[in-house]
């Protein structure tokens, strides 16, 4: 007997932590600013400037949710890998540093993205 070592539909660490359930996920890639963005941030885009950022709802430039930061971005980045339709781990997920609201949640399943664990 051979031993087999493929592999089919890997996730890095990061992916699998994000990502919940079974799928399917559809995943894009935005161009951002010069602000770091860490895996499971809830993102938007900006309303001016077109860019990836963190979400805020206090922010009318950046309170429309568009997805959920895949893997950590660094401040020099340009760009960022969000999930834009899927579900992702609740315990994950991050609105500036705090745990997601209800009202954030639903914010979210209004864009198909679902919080599940």
């Amino acid at each position: 007997m051979t031993d087999h070592n493929a592999t089919v539909f890997q996730n890095s660490g990061f992916e699998r932590e994000i990502k919940g359930g079974r799928g399917p996920w559809i995943e894009r890639t935005y161009a951002k600013g010069a602000t770091a963005i860490a895996a499971g941030l809830v993102c938007a885009i900006g309303a001016t400037d077109g860019l990836a950022a963190p979400y805020d709802p206090a922010n009318a430039e950046l309170d429309q949710v568009k997805g959920v930061a895949l893997a950590d971005s660094a401040a020099e980045a340009a760009s960022v890998n969000l999930l834009v339709l899927g579900t992702v781990n609740r315990g994950a997920l991050k609105v500036g540093a705090a745990a997601p609201t209800t009202a954030q949640l639903l914010a979210l399943e209004d864009r198909h993205i679902y919080a599940v664990g």
